[in-house]
């Protein structure tokens, strides 16, 4: 089972959850001329993970959080392919009936709503799905 490692900086601890900020960069962004190219970008993603073994932890300290690829692919699954094919779907559907590709690009835009919704009420659940595995890395 192959796994996706990403280093991370804790920044809070609650009881057993870690709040960890992990910057997300996009390949060139550690090049030498990135200031002089628009190419580059980094964002910084704030994710909580429980952990039974928190009081190991401290802020500041660097760590590496683990999630399996299956899971990964399922995150985006939800994400991203689901709402997709809703909204091809909707727009298809609706050219069909009514013709009018203003409201069909409309309608498929409305449909995310719903679905981002129960996505929201569903978050403990689908949460509950999700298991990263917290690390502290190796200072050498």
């Amino acid at each position: 089972m192959n796994e996706i490692n990403k280093t991370g900086i804790v920044k809070q601890i609650n009881g057993n959850e870690l709040k960890i900020n992990i910057l997300s960069c996009s390949a060139c962004s550690s090049c030498a001329v990135k200031g002089f190219c628009s190419g580059s970008e980094s964002k910084e993603k704030e994710i909580i993970v429980k952990t039974y073994n928190a009081k190991d932890f401290k802020i500041n300290d660097e760590v590496i959080v683990t999630i399996t690829e299956n899971q990964a692919f399922q995150a985006i699954v939800l994400a991203y392919v689901i709402p997709l094919i809703l909204m091809i779907s909707t727009i298809i559907g609706v050219l069909h009936y009514k013709q009018d590709e203003i409201t069909g690009g409309i309608c498929g835009i409305i449909i995310l709503i719903p679905y981002y919704f129960g996505l929201f009420l569903a978050k403990d659940k689908v949460k509950s799905k999700f298991e990263f595995k917290v690390s502290k890395k190796d200072v050498r």
